[in-house]
């Protein structure tokens, strides 16, 4: 899913039954800078289709369980980046260890959420206090179109792009313009798919053909990104690796956990100098 014109704050609603309002929105955006960065060049529009003719099917089938069962890596896996010694939250945020530090580790941190679909990410994030921005080209997975807001280069703490690189057509484009947004000394977090025969036989024959994960034409293996490629892109644009790390699925057992080996899938953790 590459990045487009449309952008939703996510937040949280308790609502009698319990249970948590999804998209409630809490101010509206339409980041007109975004637009112009995120040009035709790094949106596919064969990709923008398919996820558009899926978007209803974000919350109502097990289409994409695996995706969500992955927050069981990623989610800890940006809390602990900025509980790292490589974060500096700066004089504006409360650095004391509280309870509401604990109950709330992510408080206070703008985090722009690329591609973010049905909201399975930016949803969890919300939940521990960052402040988050969700945007997606299908107009359908963001519920509302929003109005001007400029203010956007520099001005996150961390660009979560996760399982959307291998959806992307001009990554050198994409990642520049996305890097544009971070803060200097922020994180670029990515997760994606290693461009391997284990990946394929892994990500496209198993997970969509035989055991049926995934919708058919979900991925597409020349948009793979072998993680020296990423690594050699970030530098160009000034970004540091710090972190990278393995992911595993289970087809069995349908859990995410992490591993050494990085042929199939990887999480990346990056700062912007």
């Amino acid at each position: 899913m590459a990045l487009s014109n449309y952008s939703c704050r996510f937040g949280l609603k308790s609502i009698p039954n319990g249970t948590v309002n999804l998209f409630k929105i809490f101010e509206r955006f339409h980041y007109g800078n975004l637009k112009r960065k995120f040009t035709s060049r790094s949106i596919d529009p064969d990709e923008v289709k398919r996820f558009s003719q899926n978007s209803s099917k974000w919350w109502q089938t097990t289409d994409y369980l695996p995706l969500q069962r992955m927050n069981s890596l990623r989610v800890p896996f940006i809390v602990n980046s900025f509980k790292s010694e490589w974060f500096n939250r700066g004089s504006k945020y409360d650095s004391e260890e509280n309870i509401d530090s604990i109950r709330f580790p992510l408080k206070d941190l703008k985090l722009l959420d690329i591609g973010c679909g049905g909201g399975y990410l930016s949803e969890p994030l919300t939940r521990l206090g960052a402040d988050v921005i969700g945007i997606d080209p299908v107009i359908e997975n963001i519920k509302k179109e929003f109005s001007s807001d400029p203010n956007n280069q520099n001005s996150f703490d961390a660009v979560i792009a996760s399982e959307v690189l291998e959806h992307v057509e001009d990554k050198a484009s994409f990642l520049q313009n996305s890097i544009a947004c971070i803060r200097p000394g922020g994180f670029y977090i990515i997760t994606t798919i290693n461009q391997t025969l284990l990946s394929y036989f892994g990500t496209i024959l198993m997970a969509e053909y035989l055991l049926r994960l995934n919708p058919i034409g979900t991925h597409q293996y020349e948009k793979f990104t072998p993680p020296e490629v990423l690594d050699l892109i970030l530098e160009d644009y000034k970004c540091r690796v710090l972190k990278r790390q393995g992911m595993f699925f289970n087809p069995i057992t349908f859990q995410w956990s992490w591993c050494d080996d990085q042929s199939i899938c990887y999480a990346l953790l990056a700062i912007k100098n």
